[in-house]
């Protein structure tokens, strides 16, 4: 059945894709599409879907190396500063505290990128999906409600792809990152190069959908009269290969699980982070709030700190449901694979008894 429609998440974040790894991504988009069949544009669309996904997979792993090495050096700094609490030294303990809120920063903002590295690679293996059950369904065709099901997929899908490119645009201005309307995109917006290469792959898919035959419901013809012996040589070959395909898909399945397992990870990192960041600039607003103190522009901006703490804090753990749930029908259909391929075998070994006692 094709992949269910999924929610769509904002993201709030620019990405760092390198703009080489999104040149291979763009070889394969662009490789003499006009000359392929539809059944090689299906098998190239897939192709490239994976790779966008394995692509936010490697950048994801190099994420999470950073923000590690960042929590590390912030827990140092912390420890230091507590030392130095207790002999007084008041000019280097606001010097740790200077290099403690610096640090924190960067970890915020490498942080964001996971966020919009989450959405893109969720929903690159949305449209991988939806390009395999297409892919799948070139033999033996399509019911409506399957038709149906995939294309409102796949609007869903492209929406919030161009809702993730419109947000990764904005964030890079917000960024600094000015450059005059209709000018290349700058390498931090390489993210944006590959949603759109994923979008196009979304529009290829849609096209290439009418063109796949309706499902025909037809009885069985009969076939030539084998012996027994034969029949069971078919049947061998017949579980060998769909044992074959069955044990391909689960160790896709199981390289999903991986590259979602890591990235649930890395999200869970996020939402302990902005956790603590949120109490702690709650803390702040409540030690003002009891001081006395009628400085408003600061009250403003401790205010003004618990909420952009708490909407990040909201957005990851938004994400982190949204992936939870995808993760989680990923390892079961991990698990109907697993127990297919033990059906199958069973089965193959029972008519390759058969055969000896032909």
């Amino acid at each position: 059945e094709a992949e269910p429609q999924r929610p769509v998440q904002p993201v709030v974040s620019v990405g760092d894709v390198s703009p080489k790894e999104t040149e291979a991504l763009e070889v394969v988009w662009e490789d003499d599409e006009d000359d392929l069949s539809s059944s090689e544009k299906l098998q190239r669309i897939k192709a490239t879907l994976w790779q966008s996904m394995s692509m936010c997979g490697t950048r994801v792993a190099a994420l999470r190396a950073r923000t590690q090495n960042l929590q590390l050096t912030m827990k140092a700094i912390a420890d230091a500063n507590l030392a130095v609490k207790e002999t007084g030294q008041t000019m280097l303990q606001g010097n740790l505290e200077e290099e403690y809120e610096i640090v924190s920063r960067a970890l915020s903002l490498e942080y964001a990128s996971l966020l919009s590295f989450s959405f893109v690679q969720r929903l690159s293996l949305t449209s991988f999906y939806l390009a395999d059950v297409v892919t799948g369904s070139e033999k033996d065709g399509l019911t409506p409600e399957q038709r149906s099901e995939i294309q409102e997929s796949l609007v869903s899908t492209d929406a919030g792809l161009q809702q993730a490119r419109s947000e990764v645009l904005e964030l890079e201005e917000a960024g600094g990152e000015q450059r005059p309307r209709g000018a290349p995109l700058g390498p931090r917006s390489a993210l944006v190069r590959t949603v759109d290469i994923v979008k196009r792959e979304l529009g290829t898919l849609s096209q290439l959908l009418p063109g796949i035959k309706e499902q025909e419901t037809t009885s069985e013809q009969p076939t030539t009269q084998l012996n027994i012996g034969e029949q069971l040589k078919v049947k061998a070959v017949n579980l060998k290969n769909e044992i074959t395909k069955t044990k391909e898909a689960a160790a896709l399945m199981a390289d999903e699980t991986g590259m979602l397992e890591s990235l649930e990870a890395g999200l869970l990192e996020a939402i302990a982070f902005f956790a603590k960041e949120t109490k702690i600039a709650q803390l702040a607003l409540l030690g003002f709030g009891t001081s006395g103190s009628g400085e408003s522009g600061m009250l403003r901006d401790l205010q003004n700190e618990v909420k952009v703490q708490r909407d990040r804090l909201a957005a990851f753990e938004s994400e982190r449901e949204v992936l939870s749930n995808l993760l989680q029908t990923v390892r079961e259909e991990k698990a109907m694979l697993d127990d297919k391929c033990n059906d199958l075998e069973k089965q193959l070994e029972e008519v390759e008894l058969q055969t000896r006692g032909e």
